[in-house]
């Protein structure tokens, strides 16, 4: 994206409803995307959403449809669009990770503040942390 383009308010929400329509899917079908950033959101020029890169992605239901309570890593998610339960170093998360991290790409579209707000919940996290 462009920083210099200004999304309006309608293509702001066109580009949030996509998004939560696009988790919506993965939820119902368990899947975890687990690295949601602006670089995986691939837009097209009349503003339809695709998430791409579903390298990290895990499934959180077994074969058999039981809803598996395993650890799994928290080496996931790229920095900046890290939730605090994973900088924390939670093993065990839901969906809300990866609903965080849309959270922080819709604050990147609306005014580029990504890399400010994570600093600050990074340093909320150390002295919470300490």
């Amino acid at each position: 994206m462009d920083s210099k383009y200004k999304f309006s308010l309608r293509q702001i929400k066109c580009i949030m409803r996509q998004l939560f329509d696009v988790l919506d899917y993965l939820y119902e079908k368990k899947i975890l995307h687990r690295d949601i950033k602006c670089s995986n959101i691939l837009l097209s020029n009349r503003h339809h959403v695709k998430l791409a890169d579903f390298g990290l992605a895990r499934s959180f239901q077994s074969f058999d449809g039981r809803d598996l309570n395993c650890d799994m890593t928290n080496n996931v998610i790229t920095m900046w669009y890290k939730p605090p339960e994973l900088l924390l170093g939670a093993v065990r998360y839901s969906s809300g990770v990866d609903i965080w991290s849309v959270g922080k790409c819709i604050s990147c579209i609306i005014c580029f503040i990504t890399l400010f707000f994570t600093i600050i919940i990074i340093f909320i996290t150390i002295i919470i942390s300490s």
